[in-house]
């Protein structure tokens, strides 16, 4: 047996949340299903979708035999990941979303790129598209394994890279051993938390130059829903990536870094607030004074943020 027929042997779990996107669901599971890599799974969960949905996922478990699906009530998508997560047999652990498209040689090359380099993650670059776009994915040269802090640097600031789940390929020991998972009070940025909290219990990164994943821009995107409770759940998700990265010793850069887009964040919430109806003003305004108290010196304000967004700092202060 050669090592390509034996990396070919490593089941992967594909898990895919769902939740009202039978618009693009078909489309998204046959490009799994198609997929090059032979031996893998596909887990559905249903997290509460309407029944055309929920009706859309039975069917297509129906037509795939590697194709199941788990249907429970609402509880975001962090908590559908870890239902899929509970019920996946893989080796690896891959994540897609449902309204999205893999290249048809995503898996190969991500499995590759772990099993090649003998890391504990794989990552590939990735393009936005709209509908109607025609997609063009491609493959390059000059992959590049990184250890230590360099990886917190290319998932905190390169953007060809960033803390996504979609173009990562997981390894699901590493994920049991540590008992990670997703924190279930996000909807925003939970996958950068979860890829963090990896990278804490793992030693080394393989950064593909191929762009194998097409993420799609649209209103029904659980990262573009719900703007006025994203606005505040991105803020506490920045609160939670700053506080791992200080547990961790991160280099002062990296931790300057999210605190500023954190403070950032907190001064959109309260500009978005400050013009809110007064029982939304009420149910967030102390946890974002709170915050601000709380991290406000941790760095330089005045050197880090601009005069207008001191100023929003101020006025939230004495509000």
């Amino acid at each position: 047996m050669n090592e390509r027929t034996t990396i070919k042997n490593n089941l992967v779990s594909i898990v895919v949340p769902v939740f009202n996107t039978e618009k693009y669901l078909s489309k998204c599971v046959i490009n799994l299903v198609n997929q090059n890599y032979p031996n893998k799974e596909i887990i559905l969960v249903d997290d509460g979708s309407e029944k055309k949905c929920a009706d859309l996922c039975d069917r297509i478990a129906a037509e795939y035999d590697i194709v199941s699906v788990i249907h429970k009530k609402n509880g975001g998508v962090s908590s559908a990941r870890n239902a899929g997560v509970a019920k996946a047999n893989g080796k690896y652990l891959y994540f897609c979303d449902s309204d999205d498209i893999p290249a048809s040689d995503l898996l190969e090359k991500l499995v590759n790129g772990i099993e090649g380099s003998n890391c504990d993650l794989c990552a590939c670059t990735y393009i936005r598209f709209k509908d109607n776009i025609e997609i063009s994915f491609s493959s390059e040269r000059g992959n590049k394994t990184v250890y230590g802090d360099e990886r917190l640097d290319a998932v905190i600031c390169d953007n060809r890279y960033g803390g996504y789940l979609w173009n990562k390929m997981f390894n699901k020991e590493i994920i049991d051993k540590y008992n990670l998972s997703f924190d279930e009070t996000l909807d925003v940025i939970e996958d950068a938390l979860f890829v963090l909290q990896y990278i804490s219990k793992t030693h080394s990164l393989v950064m593909l130059d191929d762009c194998l994943y097409a993420y799609r821009d649209n209103e029904f995107s659980v990262t573009n829903s719900n703007i006025s409770k994203k606005t505040i759940t991105t803020t506490k998700g920045q609160e939670k990536v700053f506080d791992l990265l200080v547990s961790v010793n991160a280099p002062i850069h990296l931790q300057k870094w999210v605190w500023k887009k954190m403070m950032q964040s907190i001064v959109v919430s309260y500009k978005k607030l400050f013009f809110s109806k007064m029982e939304i003003r009420d149910k967030w305004l102390l946890l974002l004074k709170d915050m601000f108290k709380s991290y406000k010196c941790k760095f330089n304000i005045w050197k880090e943020l601009s005069t207008k967004e001191i100023l929003y700092c101020f006025f939230l202060e004495i509000t």
